[in-house]
Parts: structure tokens; sequence; C-alpha cells
């Protein structure tokens, strides 16, 4: 969803303004921490043109989301941005987490639940 989202040049602002709800709210549909009612996923869906598929979006099951981070993660971090040939300024730009706070979280800081949401969505692991 969130390279649905970044495919059309929508900020989740955008994407919320246009659907009537909080950015917040729409930040944690996106992130698979909440589920949207139909009525919602299927303006959310319109929104990103993938308006046969809406119901896809009632399909997260938030109750199971684990999160955590092994010890590996600062690791692959790292690993599977360079593999992806993203800079550090690329993954800024995608996630918005400022820049200095991702370089810390790479060194090691533990991200935020959002964060890490983000950043293995980012970088499929």
């Amino acid at each position: 969803m969130i390279q649905k989202r970044l495919n059309t040049n929508f900020s989740q602002s955008d994407i919320a303004n246009l659907v009537g709800i909080s950015r917040q709210y729409y930040n944690s549909i996106e992130n698979g921490l909440r589920r949207p009612s139909p009525e919602i996923a299927k303006k959310i869906a319109n929104c990103l043109n993938f308006k046969d598929e809406w119901y896809k979006l009632l399909e997260n099951d938030t109750s199971n989301i684990s999160v955590g981070i092994n010890n590996n993660f600062y690791t692959n971090l790292k690993k599977n941005r360079q593999l992806k040939e993203l800079s550090v300024n690329d993954i800024c730009t995608l996630t918005q987490i400022n820049k200095e706070r991702y370089i810390a979280i790479e060194n090691g800081l533990e991200p935020t639940t959002d964060e890490l949401i983000l950043l293995k969505t980012i970088l499929n692991f």
C-alpha cells in the first residue's frame, strides 16, 4: 500500500484529506495497525487506483502484527538499503524519517513501531 501511494505522488496527508480521515488514522491503516471500514477502504482504494481490490484493505489481520527487532535488524537495515541502491536521503524521503534519526537507527537506536514497519516494508525484510 505504501508503494501504491508513493507511485501516485500523494503524501499520507493528501490521501487522508481526500478520504476525509486524519493523517494519523490513515498512517495506522497503511501500516496495518488498524482496519478501515468498507466505506473508507473503498475511498482509499479509489485514491490509490486499485478500485477492484478495495477489500484487500480489510483483510489485514492487525491483531497478529509482529514488529519486534531481531538481532540482525541493524545489520540487515544498512545491507538491504545498499542492496537496493538507496541512499540515506532516499530512505528518509520514502519514510519521512528525519535524516539524523535514520542514521541513528542504522547505528543501533531502536526505531518506533511505525518507523520499524515502514523500514521493513520499504526494504522487504
